[in-house]
């Protein structure tokens, strides 16, 4: 038996494996409802004991090849099978589950990127990790092998997720280098459960070149232009302006080749916020038309406020597609429209009032640098908008609805 540190939303739960085989609590298999698992009692593990699952009490049986029953909390056993057979039933199941003493949440690494050739030198780490938990500190690790049977040097790190560190170049030890971040926590150790990255130490590689940073304003704004008439953005830079008019109620676009295109260093990372006066010309016939768009490539898309069929729609690309339901909006009228991402949830606003709300990543691995109001910045085909365009603004952090409501309520 082994546990898997949980990451992200999973943060402070754990999955059990027995071997390779991912275990699962099945509904089909207990007589209680998954809010009344028990947590697992990490420190008895070796106590769990495999068997040929048997038939239970409850309604519905599953077709489950392999039982396993697990220690838990207060003396209690939890039945957990296969996650091959979970669900076969159609019942609820759940392979991410609390646990008694969680180890903290795994790190993840980014900079240097897995394959990368660096200079030797000055050499700046970074990884990704859990950004609700506060209590953590980091050690990088880097080694010759692997397996990290042959370290090169460990270093500390607490606060910010980087950490820059001298990489000599040492022909014994020759150039392949790896790395990875323990993450040290209340409760213990955790080391990633994925490979570790490599990179090589190659004197003609190129200085290390890392994203630009945000350089959000005092209430993390990123975006802050009222589009009326020739004001300049108190906040961001725009990228190309091709419009048709502006006065002092907004900017138009025609719906056909124009857009306003801004520059983002670098989609933030976590929570943002996206907020926007429209007032749309014309609904676009058989086809998507941008609200706001940051769509950068295939299943990459951090955001995009679309209207399709006269309904609007919060979306998100990431491997996968996340996106709310669709709510009615009207043409010829000025409409607020606000997107806030926080932790794992993307929620929609429509005149300051909730329209909608879908899972999200909570972690943004977009390449996106560029977004646009009336048009798709990277797409070549037509997602144009015919509208006309005010306040608009992005945030580097999820605003609350109170003030997404006062958004709406400041004079037009």
């Amino acid at each position: 038996m082994r546990a898997v540190a949980g990451a992200n939303e999973a943060a402070g739960k754990v999955s059990l494996y027995r071997g390779p085989i991912l275990l699962a609590w099945d509904q089909a298999q207990t007589l209680f409802d998954e809010s009344k698992i028990p947590a697992v009692d990490l420190s008895q593990l070796a106590g769990a004991r495999a068997g040929v699952p048997t038939r239970s009490q409850a309604a519905v049986e599953s077709s489950a090849w392999l039982q396993v029953d697990v220690p838990a909390e207060q003396g209690s056993v939890l039945g957990l099978i296969d996650f091959a057979s979970a669900g076969n039933a159609g019942t609820h199941y759940r392979s991410w589950l609390a646990a008694t003493a969680p180890p903290p949440p795994p790190a993840f690494t980014m900079h240097p990127r897995d394959g990368e050739r660096i200079r030797p030198g000055a050499t700046q780490f970074q990884w990704r990790t859990t950004r609700s938990c506060t209590n953590l500190s980091y050690r990088v690790e880097v080694s010759i092998g692997n397996d990290f049977a042959n370290p090169l040097l460990a270093a500390s790190a607490t606060g910010a997720a980087r950490l820059t560190l001298e990489m000599a170049a040492t022909p014994a030890a020759g150039p392949a280098r790896f790395w990875r971040v323990i993450t040290i926590g209340p409760q213990g150790e955790t080391a990633p459960d994925v490979p570790p990255a490599r990179f090589t130490l190659d004197p003609e590689a190129s200085a290390q070149v890392l994203p630009p940073p945000n350089k959000p304003g005092p209430n993390g704004e990123l975006i802050l232009h009222s589009l009326r008439g020739e004001s300049a953005p108190e906040f961001g830079k725009p990228n190309s302006s091709r419009h048709e008019s502006h006065n002092a109620e907004g900017t138009r676009v025609n719906g056909r080749d124009q857009m306003l295109v801004y520059s983002i260093p670098v989609w933030p990372e976590s929570d943002f916020s996206v907020a926007v006066r429209v007032r749309i010309s014309e609904m676009p016939k058989g086809r998507p038309g941008q609200i706001f768009s940051a769509w950068t490539g295939s299943m990459d898309d951090p955001l995009r406020l679309v209207v399709d069929g006269g309904k609007l729609f919060a979306r998100i690309e990431a491997g996968q597609l996340f996106g709310t339901a669709g709510t009615p909006i009207s043409a010829r009228a000025w409409h607020h429209v606000a997107a806030v991402k926080s932790n794992g949830t993307l929620k929609l606003f429509l005149d300051g009032q909730p329209a909608g709300s879908c899972s999200a990543p909570e972690f943004s691995t977009t390449a996106a640098c560029a977004c646009a109001l009336g048009g798709n910045p990277k797409f070549t085909g037509n997602e144009f908008l015919p509208a006309a365009f005010a306040d608009f603004g992005v945030w580097e952090r999820a605003l609350s609805p109170g003030e997404v409501q006062g958004l709406v309520a400041r004079q037009h």
